[in-house]
């Protein structure tokens, strides 16, 4: 059955250019896109307040615009549309859009119902994790998704997160990007808003304006399939869509996986005790995954091979969960001849993590979900392959597959989660440790292989590790990708006769060059079976929100060269060209002022910051000229040369630098935002002067 879906967006006049209140503020215009034909055989609807009093439809062709005498009028022909849908989406509309029609109701003194239930809709304010988060009530019967706080999640239910590097969350910025297009072409502001009130001029604009907010978001939802990953969550974990939308993690999808399983056997979930599942101590920390020292520099020739699930493959293998683990009194149960599998750190003498009941004995709870989920996950891959990529059914299986694996890796979280339920030290570092021994035992034996291919003879080793990852180098006379994946794959093939299922080892890309400027700080080439290329970054400074576009545009070209650049030396001298250029460029003033933007979320209450942070001072600053600025938003800045010393101080709003009232802080941009990734970088190459960018008029400034 396809769900009937709408997109929607409101705009409300505003007091001067000052933001909305829904006590003062009318609500002159909703936009709706649907999936569906909404009314007169149309897709899209535009409801208008009209300002002279008519109530009106026309036919646009694409559209029917509304126009309506009363405010009150047009919010309830919006409420009977959205009685008729099975999902409503939209951009912060959970922020904005639905608690400001809530508030008009109370001022107009009426109230709405949009769900299936006879409730009146109402929100409620609530911080989790840093962040604003408002929950709409009186929907029953319907999904209401905001693409917004799916953005705003840094897991792997965020679709954009690893493809998109998405600085700024505006649905301008985010349309440009991701759909290639900008609803920004066709501006229309604030004081455009009032003069078209006051005067009607510019009206067409206002229409097209409104309605590309509401097109674009359910372009997205469709071109993406953006609810497709929750929905595939709440079948797999048996909890409601709305619930798996609203969370913050996956915490509670896992939890009601164990209750289920428990249930299976009679069992009852222990209640949540001081210190941990059942009586054991929590005091201690939990020794994370094993990370070499990485080889720092250029390395040609890789292939990065990892562990399918590793964690809940350990947990399968050694049986761990809170209905096997044994306490204290493992010494006497064992002498009684208990059959358990004792998990240490390194060596005889190694603290002992946990003690579980070997699964011929009894089998845990968690294994026995955890090899459900990797049986299903593997049939759903299987299931993909026979599909187009990118037909409905490849993204449909994609995401139940992407589901399973969510769920596959959350379960070690929670295990050491200190305020899951059933937290557990015992489990959570028995996992790690394993882990640890797995991978370090996995590198040992790369660094000591050997193997034969076209008669020549290659040696590896293992350049970088990362977690369950690890990056082998193939050294020898001739090299190519065909050697190099050959290599491994015998490599592979050996440490997989060895390993107990259902751990396997698996090669993962060919690396035609990997650079390592830090732990956990690296960025490779990769190249596929038909010579395609593309750069990977992690880490690297080029993907991070506190460095402005200018900075991560630099940093991605000097990457692009030394990794592109098939003579490394020829590599680093184009690369410092190419950053002495964006300086001067910077100080000529030709760089796009979008470029220098910086950013960063507000994750508490202005009043609890340090006085004197940046984007604090800039939120400050927006609230005093009548701007509202709350918690989980971004607040964008550039650093001006205002005559002040403070860089706090000299942060201004972006909108006045565009309107000509501050320069640019130069000095600043290219000391704190230029340079320091790229000396990073250049530092690891062997370039050690950092005072490469001296020239004839920055000879103290750029002395660095």
């Amino acid at each position: 059955m396809k769900l009937k879906v709408i997109s929607w967006d409101i705009e409300v006049l505003p007091l001067g250019e000052q933001m909305p209140v829904a006590d003062k503020c009318s609500i002159v215009m909703m936009s709706i896109c649907g999936n569906y034909e909404i009314v007169n055989r149309k897709k899209k609807v535009v409801m208008i307040l009209d300002r002279n009093g008519k109530e009106e439809r026309e036919d646009r062709g694409d559209y029917i615009l509304a126009r309506f005498a009363t405010e009150q009028r047009m919010i309830e022909v919006w409420e009977n549309i959205v009685k008729k849908c099975d999902v409503v989406v939209g951009y912060n509309i959970n922020g904005f859009d639905f608690p400001y029609v809530i508030d008009r109701c109370r001022v107009l003194k009426f109230s709405i119902k949009a769900g299936m239930a006879d409730d009146r809709l109402w929100h409620k304010n609530r911080l989790s994790k840093g962040m604003k988060v408002v929950t709409i009530g009186g929907m029953k019967g319907r999904i209401i998704f905001d693409v917004l706080y799916m953005l705003r999640r840094g897991d792997e239910s965020n679709v954009f997160k690893k493809e998109y590097n998405l600085k700024n969350l505006t649905l301008e910025w985010v349309s440009g990007e991701i759909l290639g297009e900008e609803k920004g072409k066709l501006k229309f502001s604030a004081k455009d808003m009032v003069i078209w009130w006051d005067t009607g001029a510019r009206e067409e604009d206002f229409i097209k304006y409104g309605l590309r907010d509401a097109e674009v978001v359910l372009e997205m939802v469709q071109k993406f399939r953006l609810l497709d990953r929750f929905i595939m969550l709440s079948r797999k974990s048996g909890k409601l869509v709305q619930d798996v939308i609203d969370s913050t993690g996956f915490g509670g999808l896992v939890e009601n996986l164990l209750m289920k399983g428990y249930k299976k056997e009679d069992r009852v979930v222990p209640c949540r005790v001081r210190g941990g599942f059942g009586s054991e101590e929590s005091g201690d920390d939990i020794e994370g995954a094993y990370v070499m020292e990485p080889k720092l520099g250029i390395t040609d020739h890789l292939g990065s091979v990892d562990y399918k699930s590793l964690y809940p493959s350990l947990m399968i293998r050694h049986n761990m969960c809170f209905s096997t683990v044994v306490g204290p009194e493992s010494g006497y149960l064992m002498k009684q001849g208990l059959q358990v599998d004792i998990i240490k750190g390194d060596g005889e003498s190694g603290i002992e993590y946990g003690v579980f009941v070997k699964s011929s004995v009894k089998k845990g709870i968690i294994p026995v979900i955890l090899e459900d989920l990797m049986v299903e996950r593997s049939r759903l891959k299987g299931e993909m392959k026979k599909c187009e990529k990118g037909s409905a059914e490849y993204i449909m299986y994609d995401a139940g597959q992407n589901a399973a694996k969510i769920l596959l890796n959350s379960f070690f979280g929670y295990t050491g989660d200190n305020s899951s339920k059933m937290y557990s030290w015992s489990v959570a570092s028995s996992v790690t440790g394993a882990g640890r021994k797995v991978i370090i035992g996995t590198i040992d034996n790369i660094n000591k292989s050997i193997t034969i291919t076209g008669e020549k003879e290659y040696r590896m080793k293992v350049a970088l590790g990362d977690t369950d990852s690890s990056y082998i180098q193939v050294i020898g006379d001739i090299l190519n990708r065909d050697i190099v994946v050959n290599c491994i794959n015998q490599v592979i093939e050996k440490i997989n006769i060895g390993l107990e299922k259902p751990m396997e080892l698996a090669f993962e890309n060919y690396i035609r060059r990997l650079l390592v400027t830090a732990k956990k700080h690296y960025t490779m080439l990769i190249e596929d079976e038909k010579g395609r290329r593309g750069i990977v970054n992690k880490g690297i400074e080029s993907v991070r929100r506190d460095w402005c576009d200018y900075s991560s545009d630099c940093m991605n070209k000097v990457i692009e060269t030394l990794l592109g650049e098939e003579d490394v030396v020829v590599g680093i001298k184009k690369s410092i060209q190419f950053v002495k250029d964006e300086a001067n460029n910077l100080i000529d003033g030709s760089v796009n002022l979008e470029k220098l933007v910086l950013s960063k979320r507000l994750s508490k209450p202005l009043t609890t910051y340090d006085a004197k942070a940046v984007h604090c001072m800039v939120a400050k600053k927006m609230m005093a000229r009548g701007k509202s600025v709350e918690i989980g938003d971004r607040v964008s800045y550039i650093i001006t040369n205002n005559g002040k010393k403070l860089i706090s101080d000299k942060a201004e709003e972006v909108e006045l630098v565009k309107e000509g009232k501050f320069k640019i802080d130069t000095d600043y941009y290219i000391q704190h935002q230029l340079l320091p990734p790229v000396m990073r970088v250049f530092d690891v190459v062997g370039v050690k002067d950092k005072s490469i960018l001296q020239d004839r008029r920055q000879a103290s400034l750029l002395d660095y």
